[in-house]
């Protein structure tokens, strides 16, 4: 295994270069953790909470230096980063006011939770912090330690968030985010004192994660890939879901799980919808992330963007015809200008697999039925967006939807208040809320 190395997507400049520990180093983090545990679990539920303020100051303090550093690292426009901090400090405070009231909402007189012991999370790198927070904050105030392996190309962001934790953590720490191979990964998963595993990336990933947690007999949660559908009925807001949309699709790049990837459109709307959503795109501005003009800042790395360019060219060379690209936005290095195709099959690449950037696909539906076949004729099912005006329309779709997450008139995102996850090839389980304080415990109960 390689160094992790932090390289500059926008300018390939690399800032810095990391070891993968060995084994023994692996396992002395382990052990410390392990002991993290002990001590952190024997606090009250009420201790446990009193660190969110703290951790919610201290990324307040930080948050230009943090999210400098995610645009650095992965490219992220700076005021997305910025935003991506402040919703790392939400589910603190989310969590310090309503974890006690959630846990015991799970509970009865002879049942009660008890954390599992140190649980890993393989975290991605499109929001180094977030992801990363979204799932160890209720997994350690549920009582267990966690250990966070973020993604290679991420490893300053890494750094910083355990040193983060380390001001606001008792000692022995019960958070570590060590730098970890792969092979490393699995060899974690097998080991005794790892109670618990949790992953949010590709389905690749996922499958080999779940393998090995089902191997080693220990619970899992995993987030997997997405091709969300953003269904526009007829009697829908126009104007105000184009410009969802594009937002929808276009942050982050399009490096986003929940992203929009596929417009399903009424006939009757559809020429409209699709010249004010062409007008919102073109109102990207591509640029240096650090620039706080730039709105689409670069792919994370030249490997994506080689995957995204050959999923649009073999579906093109299958018969999509390109809508528009948008020719104001920089194809230079890592940069992806905004993409839009129609006349696609569900056999083309931008339909059939998850496209990670700036691409989306269009296709129209002559009915309600027809919009429906269309958002569920797919492997995944994370999330789904539904416009119209009509109440029970709207319920109709959602009882249908063959999804976790249905954003009505609403972008589809994660809720701190709402479980998040998904079915089919986007994974199993549920984080945020209540399920993702009770996803990794023993639901023990005492019997008289």
């Amino acid at each position: 295994m390689e160094n992790f190395k932090s390289i500059n997507p926008y300018n390939q400049s690399l800032l810095g270069e990391y070891p993968v520990l060995n084994h023994n180093e692996a396992d002395a983090k382990l052990d410390e953790l392990h002991r993290g545990y002990q001590a952190w679990r024997a606090q009250s539920r009420e201790a446990r909470l009193s660190v969110l303020p703290k951790l919610a100051s201290l990324l307040h303090a930080q948050k230009e230096a943090c999210a400098a550093l995610i645009s650095l690292e992965m490219g992220k426009p700076i005021t997305q980063s910025r935003a991506e901090i402040d919703k790392c400090i939400g589910v603190c405070e989310y969590y310090f006011e309503h974890g006690l009231a959630l846990l015991e909402s799970q509970e009865t007189e002879n049942y009660h939770h008890f954390p599992l012991g140190v649980i890993i999370g393989v975290m991605p790198w499109n929001f180094p912090f977030w992801q990363a927070l979204r799932f160890a904050i209720p997994t350690l105030i549920a009582g267990n330690a966690v250990l966070v392996k973020h993604a290679p190309n991420v490893p300053q962001c890494a750094k910083t968030l355990e040193s983060i934790f380390r001001e606001v953590m008792p000692e022995p720490t019960p958070f570590l985010s060590p730098f970890l191979s792969i092979e490393g990964v699995h060899r974690m998963i097998h080991h005794p004192q790892v109670r618990g595993a949790s992953l949010t990336g590709s389905n690749r990933a996922g499958r080999a994660i779940g393998a090995a947690a089902g191997q080693a007999c220990i619970p899992c949660v995993l987030e997997l890939g997405g091709s969300d559908p953003f269904i526009v009925c007829a009697d829908a807001d126009i104007a105000t879901a184009a410009q969802v949309a594009a937002t929808a699709r276009c942050t982050n790049a399009g490096q986003v799980c929940i992203a929009a990837k596929r417009l399903i459109l009424a006939e009757s709307i559809k020429d409209q919808f699709l010249h004010e959503f062409e007008t919102h795109c073109r109102a990207y501005t591509s640029g240096d992330p650090l620039n706080e003009s730039t709105t689409l800042g670069p792919l994370a790395r030249p490997d994506i963007k080689s995957a995204l360019a050959a999923q649009v060219s073999d579906s093109v060379n299958m018969g999509a015809t390109t809508l528009f690209q948008c020719e104001n936005q920089r194809t230079d290095g890592n940069f992806f200008q905004i993409t839009c195709l129609s006349n696609v099959r569900a056999d083309m690449p931008v339909v059939a697999a998850e496209t990670f950037g700036p691409v989306i696909s269009v296709h129209s539906a002559v009915s309600d039925n027809d919009a429906l076949a269309l958002a569920n004729q797919t492997q995944f099912g994370l999330g789904a967006a539904v416009w119209t005006k009509d109440e029970s329309r709207a319920k109709w779709f959602y009882d249908r939807l063959d999804v976790g997450v249905v954003g009505i008139n609403a972008q589809v995102r994660s809720d701190y208040s709402v479980p998040f996850g998904g079915t089919k090839q986007s994974g199993f389980g549920r984080e945020l809320a209540a399920s993702g304080l009770v996803a990794f415990t023993n639901g023990k109960a005492r019997l008289a």
